[in-house]
């Protein structure tokens, strides 16, 4: 594992982020296929159905498309209900609602809930970005009828190179929503895990922590001003009394005779 690895692991647990396809390699891609479609036309018997078995495969990158739009779709309803829940409890225990005498179950609480927000938040931002508009190559009248002059087989090879084209340009299109999926996922994979550690820190501490009502007596206890207050104010100090008797060593004063009745 070298470096650009742990790099994005350790971003992918803090912020989640894809890689940005350059337009080098969106050309790339665009010749490659281009030149396999090429190779595949070349031969004139295997234009036999070829336009039909193209158009499925449109079809089926395009259904495929649904798919992950439904999905992405699903992620920012989740992910908005998880929210509205998060911002709930974080005003509660901003204005005070949610209170805790430990400091450290309150820096902890703090710090989670600013982590879940930041996952819940990158996630509806992908989910977002997914489904946001983008350009699909289409068929044009001119590719789906044909020209004058024109023979059934250039006919027949335009249509499966257009139908490959366009092949193309969706799976790039459909891969990059993929990709904000993915980035989507992972972040409520975070928000998930952090979610389970903030519920066991809570229950620990909501175990081990001593009783409110305890934790009043202590307190009390602990605050010299409150207990000169329930003490309340001193009066002037008495007159001395007079020493005893003193006794000499060794020796133990008789006890009062009792009276009787």
């Amino acid at each position: 594992m070298n470096w650009h690895d742990v790099r994005w692991r350790i971003q992918d647990l803090i912020f989640p982020t894809d890689e940005t396809l350059s337009e080098e390699q969106i050309r790339e891609h665009s010749t490659r296929r281009s030149t396999e479609a090429e190779e595949l036309l070349a031969c004139p018997e295997a234009l036999a159905g070829c336009v039909e078995e193209c158009a499925k495969l449109l079809e089926a990158e395009d259904s495929r498309r649904q798919g992950v739009d439904g999905r992405l779709a699903t992620i920012v309803g989740l992910a908005s209900i998880a929210g509205t829940i998060l911002f709930g409890g974080i005003w509660a225990g901003a204005t005070g609602t949610l209170h805790s005498d430990s400091r450290a179950i309150t820096w902890a609480m703090a710090g989670g809930g600013l982590y879940l927000a930041l996952q819940i938040g990158r996630a509806v931002l992908a989910a977002v970005e997914g489904l946001s508009r983008r350009s699909y190559d289409a068929l044009e009248p001119t590719d789906v009828l044909q020209r004058d002059g024109e023979d059934r087989s250039s006919f027949a090879r335009r249509r499966a190179r257009k139908c490959l084209t366009l092949l193309a340009d969706h799976q790039l299109r459909n891969n990059e929503k993929i990709t904000k999926m993915a980035v989507a996922h992972r972040a409520l994979q975070n928000f998930m895990v952090a979610l389970i550690l903030l519920a066991f820190v809570g229950g620990w501490f909501s175990v081990t922590a001593p009783r409110g009502q305890d934790q009043l007596m202590e307190n009390l206890r602990g605050d010299q001003r409150v207990l000169e207050l329930l003490r309340g104010p001193q009066g002037p100090p008495g007159p001395k009394g007079d020493p005893g008797t003193p006794v000499a060593p060794g020796r133990h004063p008789k006890p009062a005779p009792k009276s009787g009745h």
